[in-house]
């Protein structure tokens, strides 16, 4: 099974505004200082709510998720980068970087009947107006005009357990 290294953005429930958000990232190229580089592939979804989710995924990247403290420093380095493109990406109501976050939420997901919010710690981009819609949660900065954010932390690489 892959592990994928990604960028998801919801982006309501027009496709138009999907294809839009892709085009910011298809083919978005990117290099890092170690030199390794790549270029973005976008694809696009629609999920059980009516809502339109864009995935772009960076080439070049493990497919196999954070499997060395190596691997996490790129990755890291490459969500940065995915981050700073995102602060200028057209209209989207919520985002997210890191390995396997594909539809982490729904928009009926992200806040219950009990008025608690399910979100990521780090990371997760909401429009202003999601953030009001679900409550206000705490912890959240300025991302860019319309947006707010947990700070991104990178990606953590965790040593297998041994067996005794």
């Amino acid at each position: 099974m892959a592990l994928l290294f990604e960028l998801v953005s919801e982006c309501g429930g027009r496709r138009e505004d999907a294809e839009v958000f892709a085009r910011h990232f298809d083919d978005f190229e990117w290099a890092l200082p170690d030199g390794s580089a790549g270029r973005c592939d976008v694809r696009f979804s629609r999920d059980v709510d009516g809502n339109w989710w864009c995935f772009v995924y960076p080439g070049g990247v493990s497919t196999s998720g954070v499997v060395s403290e190596g691997e996490a420093r790129r990755m890291s380095e490459l969500g940065g980068l995915l981050y700073g493109r995102l602060m200028t990406a057209p209209p989207f109501r919520y985002a997210r970087v890191g390995v396997e976050v594909e539809e982490f939420a729904t928009i009926s997901e992200l806040s219950s009947a009990d008025g608690k919010y399910h979100l990521p710690e780090h990371g997760v981009v909401l429009s202003q107006e999601v953030w009001e819609r679900i409550g206000r949660p705490p912890g959240f900065t300025r991302f860019n005009e319309g947006h707010c954010w947990r700070p991104y932390n990178g990606e953590m690489y965790s040593r297998p357990s041994r067996r005794v």
